[in-house]
């Protein structure tokens, strides 16, 4: 069984990885061979077994594509996590200016906001392109989704962090977050 994927060719060398070492990684990880087209960036996934692993390499090699490093792309074959992509364009149009200050809003100032929403829900998060692409644990999809599409909206980083704090995660937030972390610390202007 094989399938033909194409990716954006600025990702391939992440794809291939330093000598090759990212896609033999792959390969062996998830049981399939890459077959890798630099000039028109397809990628032929081929697998022995069965389409799962075929099903598999395209999530993590879609993950890769969308500004995921390896390392966090893999994190897609535990169980329950998912890979949530979100166009920017569908919250703010195609003014250019403005998915890009849509884009500095997700990431924050020194990406404090990137990291907190990270951090608070367990996942990781991409701004590539004109995408947020999220690797997260599927129960907490919808809360986290949310609030990042309340960022996306136009609301104020209050807001959405209000929204944190009501979510069930946020309990004892107080307590667990080093103090460099804190929501309190985060300047809103």
């Amino acid at each position: 069984m094989e399938e033909i994927i194409i990716v954006n060719k600025p990702r391939l060398p992440v794809i291939i990885g330093d000598q090759g070492k990212t896609k033999r990684l792959l390969e062996k990880k998830l049981n399939v061979s890459l077959e890798i087209d630099s000039h028109t960036a397809e990628i032929n996934i081929v697998s022995e077994k069965s389409y799962y692993e075929i099903y598999l390499a395209k999530k993590i090699i879609n993950a890769i594509a969308r500004g995921f490093s390896p390392f966090d792309a893999l994190l897609l074959l535990k169980e329950n996590n998912i890979l949530e992509i979100l166009h920017i364009q569908d919250y703010v149009g195609k003014n250019t200016k403005r998915v890009t200050d849509i884009k500095g809003r997700i990431i924050g100032k020194e990406g404090k906001i990137k990291d907190f929403i990270e951090n608070r829900y367990g996942c990781k998060i991409s701004v590539y392109g004109k995408t947020i692409a999220i690797i997260l644990k599927e129960e907490d999809q919808e809360e986290a989704i949310k609030v990042i599409q309340t960022i996306l909206a136009g609301a104020k980083h209050k807001t959405a962090f209000k929204m944190m704090r009501k979510h069930k995660i946020f309990k004892n937030y107080k307590k667990e977050m080093p103090e460099d972390k804190k929501i309190d610390d985060i300047s809103f202007e």
